[in-house]
């Protein structure tokens, strides 16, 4: 099973707990593409506001924020796994083209002692990262 296919079972085994997703991508421009530097995906119980917002945006850098229904989790993994996604009207490259492998730590979520150890918090978690 791919990294995506664990981390979308994993969602929908859950699905119920999560109403929105934040997004915040900050990401950089070369020549004429923008380029992920980093971005942090939060599901939340919070609802959807379907805000699109700069936060920062200054020539060649910028950080974007968005929020959209958690229904879009498992398109939202594919489409970075993929390459790029468009965020208010610009495409972000997530690998540039190089080989990489969308990934699922789960070791976190076998072991709370372990979340407490690494994040400070008392509850099992899942973390999903990328790998070049």
């Amino acid at each position: 099973m791919s990294k995506v296919a664990e981390a979308v079972e994993i969602f929908n085994n859950r699905r119920r707990f999560y109403k929105s997703i934040d997004v915040r991508i900050s990401a950089v421009k070369q020549e004429d593409s923008w380029y992920n530097v980093r971005t942090r995906i939060l599901l939340s119980c919070e609802k959807t506001t379907d805000v699109i917002e700069r936060k920062i945006d200054v020539g060649n850098f910028m950080i974007l924020f968005e929020n959209i229904s958690a229904d879009n989790f498992p398109t939202l993994l594919e489409t970075i796994d993929r390459d790029a996604m468009e965020v208010d009207g610009t495409k972000i490259k997530f690998f540039a083209d190089q080989p990489h492998d969308l990934s699922l730590e789960d070791w976190y979520r076998k072991n709370s002692d372990r979340a407490i150890e690494r994040w400070g918090i008392d509850w099992r978690l899942w973390t999903y990262s990328s790998g070049k």
